[in-house]
């Protein structure tokens, strides 16, 4: 905030801390090709499994529309922690290129994170190479760490398992990034 020569006080909002937005990106390569199949990917109950970022960490979806206009909502629960609601809609599909979604991170009923998600896919000969920007606001507290655990584990679990008919939207990983950084 600036002041003028002649004003003799001025009054500043309370200094927020800068870590409250953030852009993280992450890229993969992986050894396959990369496309969304059908309704943006596998059965929620496969994607439970590598969605997961760790072996403390169960992934259960509770909604599962993962089509254009759809919204998926999943739980992540880690013994002695509350649960993370991970509420996320699909606003672009295209299952050869790109994937977009919104992703509302909440536990006991507050919200913590808000965030846009883009996937982009590009496809070579028999390899793909998996591009995700994550726009995070963090609303509750610094959300940056976890969300950088949680999508860096969750997106090496595909390439790790070698499956190629995975969805992109990090969606379904977004509610167990916040407890990657936490034990469990």
């Amino acid at each position: 905030m600036t002041t003028k020569p002649d004003q003799k006080s001025a009054h500043a909002e309370p200094h927020q801390p800068q870590d409250r937005f953030a852009t993280l990106s992450f890229e993969r390569k992986l050894p396959f090709r990369y496309r969304l199949s059908g309704r943006s990917g596998c059965h929620p109950a496969a994607r439970a499994v590598w969605a997961s970022p760790s072996p403390s960490v169960t992934v259960e979806f509770l909604e599962a529309d993962s089509r254009l206009g759809g919204r998926e909502v999943s739980l992540c629960k880690v013994a002695r922690q509350p649960d993370i609601r991970c509420e996320c809609g699909w606003l672009e599909l295209q299952p050869t290129r790109r994937s977009v979604n919104y992703e509302v991170v909440s536990s006991g009923g507050v919200t913590q994170s808000a965030a846009l998600v883009t996937a982009d896919f590009q496809a070579a000969e028999e390899r793909s190479r998996l591009t995700v920007t994550v726009q995070l606001s963090s609303l509750a507290e610094d959300m940056r760490d976890g969300y950088q655990q949680g999508f860096s584990a969750g997106l090496n679990n595909p390439a790790q398992r070698g499956r190629a008919n995975h969805g992109a939207g990090a969606n379904d990983k977004g509610a167990a990034k916040t407890l990657s950084g936490k034990p469990g």
